[in-house]
């Protein structure tokens, strides 16, 4: 290899491997190979160092996991054990390209957004060169060659009818006439995906891509236990895969149409190595990660649920890939997300779809936390509420203990918020409360995990209304503001981890939580350096992200605590403390998206069940159309299920029924509105009785009234047609509320065991009791 390009190797490694931010010195590449544990699962890549090989397979499960900056750091680690391995140079440039929680879109023109996650033009130009060496090492292209190589690619791509052609160049070289791309020049895998093709057909496209001999620089020498025919085998699928990262790379676009165009084509690519190759369980799941990449998070029409162009081809490819390996990662993990947003409950047009996918992956790679997250997004779908919270757990163990191996984790505050809401939805306040409360303490468990008002320190409030903790609402002191005031202290003295009231136990010893999450305040001391194992955090450690939200929310749960005790008077204008008025919250409250809630609890306690039942209404109509997110946009819980109890206390039992069940269509067998259900069945069937003798009677009548006004005069003529419409409409009572009660019975039988965390059997104790009976005076 040419000491030019030997140094090129060494400037990219040097560029890729930067200073941990995590406040610790990240592990060594011979640490790296036992800090996720041992895994079932390995791609054959061609390497004389069996270090490489794990480090890789580490790196593609990290990025199977959406972890791009471990994953990035084991491939480097990989390269370090072996620099001449082309594939660890490839995962280096997967682990730089856009994926679903870094897409391909446009620069923000709000500055707010410029902090989510974005596929950038730095991270594609460290991808190019990355997969500029792999193209080298496998003998695809000259590392002189390469640039024309990109060109040719980039010029086949199609042009926008109203943009203007772009230069058909990249580094300065031009696309000569009529120039291959890479792929093409492979001539081994033509578009067979999908379309019969023999098994001999395949074996000789697989020998004619390894038969010409490799490039300078490239491995001529395998792992000694290979031999000589699987090398070249390993050498087939390598160009292969090399060529199509090259291909995808060179629109040198990181958004935009001709970046569209190059990544179906990328996706097509992968998929027709996936033909070539048929037992490579890989190539189908990255050819679907890549056409889901052109509509991220879009794979479903929200209002008709029909699917987008390239979701039947996603889907295909993932079952493709399951089919060959069930057990295959990033299959099962996208899977999942692209049917989450489907309807909730089982069935094939429902999130239930994935159930098996999230099955397979629960448990399956216990030091990757985002895989281990995952299955919680269809389980929370089809009511499965305590594996979504076990499911959570384990990923916060594996968070943790990746942040005492000072690695990064993955998204920990969202996983401690779908623990949260699952427990919530389940029912559960022990462990609701005690993860809220962890999760508000994030960052002493996880080094990069954050502290926002708006979302870290706001997360016991939630929680606390739901399951009308009134006393541990009024020892919380309002948010702290920038430099630390009007906090009343910081750490865990009091139930909700801020300062003032009476004292409780530390969250981070707290028996509740899991043993794997648990510390002495003798291991934490007293820090305030990144955790773990540190002490409480302070009020000027949170940032002032979302502080508006959590005011608002401080308020909004002193409001629900104290509105029983507010005096019937003209509203005043304070929102303070020690100023009367909360009466006024109920305006407030609609800046945190859920007008109803603060006005249905005053409509009630004056006794006006109506105007509750309507404040209530709007606020389920407004989280309906608020869109699909996990976990959901809500207030302290679903309207729905204080809507149905408001219309059970109204008297409106088809009605209360009615919401009970479409709450369990989008919470299938929750608690709550299980309850409900119970509840509200005897009033129903003994009002359905009373209706079904008044509607016996009533047919008599009508009988009566029309036998006697054939030679009647005009006024018993009206009177028979009254009598008549009057029996029809009970006869329309009793067959919606004979509807209802079927449905409800169906909806108990499905829900199984679920109303058993939601109280007695006469619906005023347990978690019943301290949500929705929250709104009326047994709630004080």
């Amino acid at each position: 290899m040419a000491a030019g390009y030997a140094l090129l190797i060494w400037v990219l490694l040097a560029s890729a491997v930067s200073g941990s931010p995590l406040g610790c010195d990240p592990p060594k590449p011979e640490q790296r190979l036992v800090a996720y544990g041992s895994f079932n699962y390995t791609h054959r890549i061609r390497t004389s160092r069996p270090e490489a090989q794990s480090l890789f397979d580490q790196g593609v499960l990290l990025a199977a996991g959406f972890n791009q900056a471990e994953a990035a750091a084991a491939f480097v680690a990989a390269i370090s054990f072996d620099h001449l391995c082309a594939m660890c140079w490839w995962g280096l440039a997967y682990a730089r390209a856009p994926f679903q929680n870094k897409p391909a879109v446009p620069p923000p023109t709000d500055p707010a957004a410029a902090v989510y996650p974005r596929y950038r033009r730095s991270e594609m130009e460290a991808a190019l060169a990355a997969i500029r060496v792999a193209a080298a090492l496998t003998g695809l292209v000259r590392p002189t060659d390469f640039d024309a190589a990109v060109a040719a690619a980039n010029a086949s791509l199609p042009v926008a009818a109203a943009a203007p052609p772009p230069p058909q160049e990249s580094n300065g070289t031009a696309a000569a006439a009529g120039a291959l791309r890479l792929m093409e020049r492979l001539n081994g895998c033509p578009p067979t995906y999908g379309k019969p093709a023999t098994g001999a057909g395949r074996r000789q496209q697989r020998r004619r891509a390894a038969a010409e001999g490799a490039a300078e620089g490239s491995v001529d020498a395998p792992a000694a236990a290979a031999t000589a025919a699987a090398a070249r085998s390993l050498l087939a699928r390598e160009r292969h895969y090399v060529a199509a990262m090259a291909d995808r790379l060179a629109v040198r676009e990181t958004w935009g149409e001709r970046w569209q165009a190059a990544e179906r084509r990328y996706a097509q690519d992968m998929a027709d190595i996936a033909g070539c190759f048929p037992d490579d369980a890989d190539a189908p799941a990255l050819a679907a990660e890549a056409l889901a990449n052109t509509v991220p998070w879009d794979f479903w029409d929200p209002v008709t649920d029909s699917p987008r162009e390239p979701t039947p081809m996603v889907l295909a490819l993932l079952n493709e890939s399951l089919s060959r390996d069930p057990l295959q990662p990033l299959a099962l993990h996208l899977h999942i997300h692209v049917t989450e947003a489907l309807p909730a409950g089982r069935g094939p047009t429902r999130a239930g779809l994935a159930e098996a996918s999230a099955d397979s992956l629960m448990g399956l790679l216990p030091a990757w936390d985002h895989l281990q997250h995952m299955p919680s997004h269809t389980f929370v779908r089809v009511g499965r509420w305590a594996d979504s919270v076990q499911s959570n757990i384990a990923s916060l163990r594996a968070s943790v203990r990746a942040s005492h191996a000072c690695l990064a984790s993955t998204y920990p505050d969202h996983n401690a918020a779908m623990l949260v809401f699952g427990a919530s939805m389940g029912a559960d306040l022990q462990t609701a409360a005690t993860y809220a409360r962890f999760a508000k303490e994030l960052p002493r468990f996880v080094r990069d995990a954050p502290a926002r008002l708006g979302v870290e320190w706001v997360a016991p409030l939630p929680v606390w209304v739901r399951f009308a903790q009134w006393h541990t609402i009024m020892q919380a002191p309002p948010p702290p503001a920038a430099d630390g005031s009007a906090g009343g202290g910081g750490g865990n003295a009091t139930a909700g981890g801020a300062g003032g009231g009476a004292k409780r136990p530390d969250v981070a010893a707290d028996p509740f939580l899991d043993p794997a999450l648990r510390y002495t305040a003798a291991q934490g001391g007293n820090g305030t350096g990144p955790g773990p194992f540190r002490g409480p955090i302070k009020d000027t450690e949170y940032t002032q992200e979302g502080a508006d939200f959590a005011r608002v929310w401080w308020h909004f749960a002193r409001a629900m605590a104290l509105a029983a005790q507010d005096v019937p008077a003209k509203p005043g204008q304070g929102l303070g403390i020690d100023v009367p008025g909360y009466k006024m919250l109920s305006l407030v409250l609609r800046l945190v998206g859920k007008p109803g809630f603060a006005e249905a609890r005053l409509a009630l306690l004056d006794g006006q069940v109506e105007p509750a039942a309507e404040a209530l209404g709007r606020a389920a109509e407004a989280e309906a159309g608020g869109g699909y997110f996990e976990p959901p946009r809500l207030g302290p819980q679903p309207a729905r299920q204080c809507l149905g109890w408001v219309l059970l206390r109204a008297g409106r039992l088809r009605e209360a029924l009615q919401t009970y069940l479409e709450d369990l269509a989008h919470y299938p067998a929750n608690p709550w509105s299980v309850r409900g259900l119970h509840a509200a069945t005897p009033l129903a069937q003994k009002r359905l009785a009373d209706l079904q003798v008044e509607l016996a009677a009533a047919d008599a009548a009508a009988a009566a009234a029309a036998a006697g006004g054939g030679t009647a005069s005009g006024t018993s003529t009206v009177a028979a047609a009254d009598a008549a419409a009057k029996a029809a409409k009970l006869r329309g009572d009793v067959e919606g509320l004979e509807g209802a009660l079927k449905a409800a019975a169906a909806a108990v039988a499905e829900a199984g065991g679920a109303a058993g965390g939601a109280g007695g059997a006469d619906g005023t104790t347990g978690a019943l009791r301290s949500s929705c009976l929250a709104f009326s005076e047994h709630g004080k």
